[in-house]
């Protein structure tokens, strides 16, 4: 899979305000830390829309700023593989348990609910499988 170009989180934290301006709804879910982490991550993984790769709140709190600062293809890749199996160096970005965090007030009521990402309509509820991934337009 050709992953998108790599970003910074400095870019995206520069970006975030200018994309979502005053008066957008659930403008501070869409421009919060969570949110650049969790867009900076999608990016990272390649899950944008129509790559069949998705983005799961996993990925964001596990990830590192170690991992975060590797930036070739390959590297991540690697970490693709490795998050499932909790193997990712470094000082983890947010603890197991505060994926709701991530996955309800950013994804489903601010990134979700604004148009900026997609989500499977596949998979049960319960089903942890990922299924967050950037819209094409937006990444």
């Amino acid at each position: 899979m050709v992953l998108p170009p790599y970003a910074t989180l400095g870019l995206i934290v520069e970006r975030l305000p200018q994309i979502f301006t005053d008066g957008t709804p659930n403008r501070n879910n869409c421009i919060r830390d969570a949110a650049v982490k969790t867009i900076f991550t999608a990016l990272y993984v390649g899950a944008v829309e129509g790559t069949g790769r998705f983005l799961g709140p996993v990925h964001v709190y596990r990830m590192t700023d170690k991992q975060a600062n590797k930036s070739a293809s390959a590297e991540r890749e690697g970490y693709v593989k490795s998050v499932m199996r909790k193997q990712v160096a470094g000082r983890r970005w947010y603890a197991d348990n505060s994926r709701e965090q991530i996955r309800d007030e950013t994804l489903r009521d601010g990134l979700v609910a604004i148009g900026a990402v997609m989500q499977r309509d596949d998979l049960a509820t319960t089903s942890s499988k990922p299924r967050y991934a950037l819209k094409r337009d937006f990444a």
